[in-house]
């Protein structure tokens, strides 16, 4: 993270996904309007962001002059400009597309549906992700959504299709229940014929 501050510049490193903070040397007194900060995430936040610069209260990142930044605003690697305004911190830039509302962010590149939709046949449940500019999720994206910290383990309720690792002509893959235990498994799964129904969730490309 590079600062700006009256002609001279500070480099300090981030922690924090959401919730920000870094220490400048010197630290900062207070904060002063048109202070400039380029950031370089390290990691892709999940909702709202604020800043903490030395231990002084937090402040928060606006976009768009008075919006919260939306999950995947911030990548990994890719800076960010930051203006102090004596209140908030705007960003200066261009950001990153986030996800359509009711999506999660799924690494820096794909959206995940946060919920899962009302049972469709395999070939139906692929139309109708495509027919929204969308498409069914994929076996490993399902996986990692299931697995990371802003997951979507709270909303499976049973299996859901996806639209790969099937390993056979005639059967289509699911994802989500345990065969044996019969309770929800970011790890399990099964085969069912593509006729018959089954829940399902849009991935969405950025």
């Amino acid at each position: 993270m590079t600062t700006e501050r009256v002609n001279a510049g500070n480099v300090a490193t981030a922690s924090g996904t959401d919730d920000l903070s870094i220490d400048l040397v010197p630290a900062p007194a207070a904060l002063a309007p048109g202070m400039r900060i380029l950031l370089i995430p390290s990691a892709v936040n999940q909702g709202p962001v604020s800043v903490q610069v030395n231990g002084l209260p937090a402040v928060d990142v606006r976009k768009y002059a008075a919006a919260p930044l939306d999950s995947a605003d911030l990548r990994p690697g890719v800076p960010v400009e930051l203006v102090f305004d004596g209140s908030v911190f705007h960003v200066g830039g261009q950001l990153y597309p986030g996800c359509p509302p009711g999506f999660k962010a799924l690494g820096r590149t794909t959206c995940v549906e946060a919920t899962s939709r009302e049972p469709l046949n395999w070939y139906a449940a692929n139309v109708t992700c495509a027919n929204e500019g969308k498409r069914l999720c994929g076996f490993s994206e399902w996986i990692r959504a299931c697995l990371q910290q802003d997951n979507i383990f709270g909303s499976v309720v049973d299996y859901e299709w996806v639209d790969e690792a099937a390993n056979s002509t005639n059967l289509a893959k699911l994802m989500g229940v345990n065969e044996t235990t019969l309770q929800p498994d970011c790890y399990a799964g099964g085969h069912r014929v593509p006729t018959s129904t089954q829940r399902y969730r849009c991935c969405y490309d950025r």
